[in-house]
């Protein structure tokens, strides 16, 4: 073989990464990097015969030789990058395609076990059930977008499909490259740290996640489920932006463990039917169905065909009674005292800020919550600044202006609805 030939052979698995020191090697579905040192010690026994500048015949190194040539094969970065993103020339792209797609499909295959999965994990709410599908739908169409929404399965009780919805889904449609683009954790640092590899997974499964790690870790976690860039961080090369398509799923039975904040418009929450837990009679079928190629190639080809030209995941989530729930959970103790205190408030009525205190100090008393109360000279700003409908204002009562609450009851009540775990 010609020197040229080798080095396309050569080629097939290593190339300079530009930038930096590091020469990148692909082997089979992993990336790695090497100094050019350790590349020249590994293939020091790669040798061949050519003149010198005195005419005469020398062995020499083919890796010297390849690192010298102008036409070497050289990234700017590896990342993945699924439609609808586009991938410039200078990017290897590890996206190979949904391998699903090469199993043909069989007419007649029925998918109902794998519906009526979708059924129970919604807890029997056709809204819910309608816009999981949907959500599932656009992650198969648009695999390069992320839909900025993370799906929460919970369950009290195990044995109600949570992980066989999170992961074993994707994971028969993705087939033998699901190691490659999914990650499944139960600890949040897989995620977030320095050196995590999550930003470049299609799916990440957080398993039976706990309040403790995800709620310290809450702020990041939010940003990373919204963020569409992130900064990837390999040892020995330049740290730099690359795009985030990670998708976030969470199961859990700790109703504590997500901290939903009062805007929140990052989580979607499904509380599964707990009544047919470890029913073998009705998830046995269920999962033959996802073990089978036939099923899941006709499944996903029902999601690939679904109509989501108007779906807007983060406007269009189910405020699910789990949902605010959790939700509830989370609150402060000033938007606790103001759900608690809204009924009693007529409309447009305004009170000295002292009233309001000292009422929201028995509040706290009343259920042990003395010890998180808010400070009196922070009482108002923070009122303004957690709950809709409380205003600021002064105004004269008994003859002298006084700093007081105004209440726009209408405002207030809306709040309520959205932060309250019942709507009464």
């Amino acid at each position: 073989a010609t020197l040229k030939q080798q080095q396309k052979y050569f080629e097939k698995y290593f190339a300079i990464l530009e930038g930096s020191a590091r020469i990148m090697e692909k082997n089979g579905e992993k990336i790695y990097y090497h100094s050019g040192q350790n590349l020249k010690l590994r293939f020091a026994n790669l040798r061949y015969t050519d003149k010198n500048d005195k005419g005469k015949m020398e062995i020499k190194k083919f890796v010297d030789w390849w690192i010298d040539q102008p036409d070497r094969l050289s990234y700017r970065s590896v990342e993945m990058r699924p439609p609808p993103l586009r991938c410039p020339t200078n990017v290897l792209n590890t996206w190979e395609g949904w391998e699903i797609e090469k199993v043909p499909l069989v007419e007649g295959t029925c998918i109902q076990p794998i519906m009526d999965l979708f059924d129970i994990v919604c807890g029997r709410d056709k809204d819910c059930v309608e816009y999981l599908l949907k959500w599932f739908a656009h992650k198969v169409q648009m695999p390069g977008k992320k839909t900025l929404v993370a799906p929460v399965f919970y369950s009290a009780a195990e044995g109600t499909g949570k992980t066989t919805i999170a992961e074993d889904i994707f994971k028969s449609f993705l087939m033998d490259k699901a190691p490659k683009y999914m990650m499944s954790t139960s600890t949040i640092d897989d995620v977030l740290s320095r050196f995590s590899t999550a930003a470049e997974h299609l799916i990440c499964v957080l398993n039976e996640a706990t309040g403790s790690d995800v709620i310290q870790q809450s702020n990041p976690l939010k940003s990373f489920i919204t963020d569409k860039c992130y900064q990837k961080e390999v040892k020995g090369v330049m740290p730099e932006q690359i795009t985030n398509i990670c998708d976030i799923i969470f199961t859990t039975n700790n109703i504590n463990s997500i901290k939903i904040g009062q805007y929140d418009r990052r989580f979607v929450v499904f509380e599964t039917d707990a009544s047919v837990a470890n029913n073998r009679a009705i998830f046995s079928p269920i999962i033959r169905a996802v073990n089978d190629v036939n099923v899941m190639r006709t499944f996903y080809q029902y999601l690939k065909d679904m109509d989501i030209s108007g779906f807007a995941p983060s406007e269009m989530r189910p405020k699910t009674s789990i949902y605010k729930e959790m939700k509830s959970a989370t609150l402060s103790t000033l938007q606790g005292f103001w759900l608690d205190f809204v009924d009693s408030i007529e409309c447009d009525q305004f009170n000295c800020s002292g009233y309001y205190y000292n009422k929201y100090a028995e509040y706290c008393e009343q259920n042990g919550r003395g010890q998180r109360r808010v400070p009196q000279d922070k009482f108002v700003s923070q009122c303004k600044r957690e709950v809709k409908g409380v205003l600021n204002q002064r105004k004269y009562v008994n003859g002298r202006q006084a700093r007081c609450l105004v209440i726009n009851y209408e405002a207030l009540t809306e709040w309520a609805k959205n932060n309250r775990a019942e709507d009464t």
